[in-house]
């Protein structure tokens, strides 16, 4: 009688994930809000994006994963804006950093996220406070958005 036996390997990112892992989960607000930005209030209209990425203590892919530029979108349930990602973050018991942005640009690295003024839909251009010590103890980050560049439009009569 012949028995066999086979042995398959599994290289996906779960294979790193413990029980003890958590999903990052951000509340965003908006740091001072201004009157003469396109961008007020206290919180991004729903459907805004914005891009954030993961790092470690030393500036790198956090666990060996690509969490550079993810894009959270937000939106209003129950009365509370809720952010979900385009792809799951995982923090483990190692220490990360956060990075965020506003407007969320596809396929841009966070350290050279273009700014174009000219174009109508961007009026308004905004950065984060990096957020330390967020772990699986901490999974919780807190993003305060910053204006950093706003379209002003003047008509004159």
């Amino acid at each position: 009688m012949l028995i066999t036996t086979a042995f398959t390997s599994c290289t996906s990112e779960s294979e790193n994930i413990t029980s003890k892992d958590k999903q990052l989960q951000l509340n965003v607000a908006i740091s001072r809000p201004e009157s003469r930005t396109v961008v007020t209030g206290n919180n991004l209209i729903d459907g805004s994006s914005i891009g954030v990425t993961v790092v470690d203590a030393t500036g790198t892919a956090y666990q060996s994963q690509d969490y550079n530029n993810v894009c959270y979108t937000g939106n209003t349930v129950d009365g509370t804006q809720e952010w979900t990602p385009n792809r799951t973050v995982t923090l483990s018991g190692e220490p990360a950093t956060l990075y965020a942005y506003y407007p969320w640009t596809e396929g841009v690295d966070v350290e050279a996220v273009p700014v174009d003024m000219t174009t109508a839909d961007q009026n308004d251009w905004m950065y984060a406070t990096p957020v330390t010590g967020l772990s699986d103890a901490n999974a919780g980050a807190t993003v305060s958005l910053h204006h950093a560049l706003a379209n002003i439009r003047l008509t004159l009569y």
